[in-house]
């Protein structure tokens, strides 16, 4: 879809060729530099041989590139079973995710599914992001994944079991803001990394992913304030020269390994008014934090 052309996906099913074959190529692809609308959209891959979407992330799938000014905002749409890697297992450096943007403004995600793609949302050098009220899961990589953005907002998306991370912004960031979400089950939570500053994180519920809950590495003069944090291996951690950030007001329980680690390396951060709980000891946990956790019969947490 060229400048200056447009095109209505409203209510359509597209299904987009998948090949077969293991080749650095994919068969079909999407790009958008015009306008595609769209509203109850569905847009996946297709295998023939199969009669239905390719399953297999390491074939080359299709995807979806919206560039250089072009506009495709998602409205109570799905995006499926598209993306893959290159190099296969050994090589992911260079994933196609599902839908990517690169150099666009005003972009909308909302009221949408992203799930069981390679990576799901991927942006570059964009402005003004809304990525609202979605699912996004079983993806097989990153769920929502953004470089050098400004002005991204993230609120009231269900994140969970996708394989890394659940929602990373990183390599200068500016001015994210992720609230109200529920993200679970994942690699990772959340994290700001490389350079993002002057974002916030607040008001999330990040449970029982495998590794971290929130992170922020090597970004500062950022804000982390009212999540809670239940059942990760580490709650939050500040690393690799996060100066200048400020966790206050947090809950976090039974993360397993670390509740809140600044290392060294991380210089004049604010830690204030965080809430540390194990299940051990449950009558003093608040009860809307225990409604977040879930118990077998001995009163453990699972």
């Amino acid at each position: 879809v060229d400048k200056n052309a447009s095109i209505d996906l409203t209510n359509q099913n597209i299904m987009l060729l998948s090949n077969q074959e293991e080749s650095d190529a994919p068969s079909t692809f999407l790009e958008i530099r015009g306008v595609v609308k769209t509203g109850n959209t569905v847009i996946s891959s297709y295998d023939p041989s199969l009669n239905k979407p390719d399953l297999y992330g390491f074939h080359p799938r299709p995807f979806v590139l919206v560039r250089d000014g072009g506009s495709m905002n998602l409205y109570n749409s799905t995006i499926s079973y598209l993306g893959f890697s290159p190099g296969g297992f050994e090589n992911t450096t260079l994933s196609r995710p599902a839908i990517t943007y690169y150099n666009t403004t005003n972009i909308s995600i909302e009221n949408s599914v992203l799930k069981n793609n390679y990576y799901g949302f991927y942006s570059d050098y964009t402005n003004n992001t809304r990525i609202v009220n979605n699912q996004v899961f079983s993806n097989t990589k990153n769920a929502i994944d953004s470089h050098h953005a400004t002005n991204l907002y993230v609120f009231k998306n269900h994140i969970y079991n996708n394989g890394n991370q659940g929602f990373i912004c990183s390599l200068n960031c500016l001015n994210a803001t992720v609230a109200s979400n529920m993200v679970e089950h994942n690699g990772v939570g959340i994290g700001l990394n490389l350079l993002a500053t002057h974002s916030i994180i607040k008001d999330n519920i990040i449970r029982f992913n495998t590794k971290l809950g929130i992170f922020v590495q090597n970004s500062s003069q950022n804000l982390v304030i009212n999540n809670t944090i239940i059942g990760n291996q580490y709650g939050i951690t500040l690393v690799q020269g996060s100066n200048e950030n400020k966790v206050m007001q947090n809950t976090l329980v039974n993360n397993i390994s670390g509740q809140i680690i600044v290392e060294p390396d991380s210089q004049s951060n604010m830690e204030t008014e965080n809430m540390v709980y194990t299940s051990k000891d449950l009558s003093a946990i608040p009860q809307k934090v225990k409604s977040q956790m879930s118990y077998i019969s001995d009163g453990e947490m699972k």
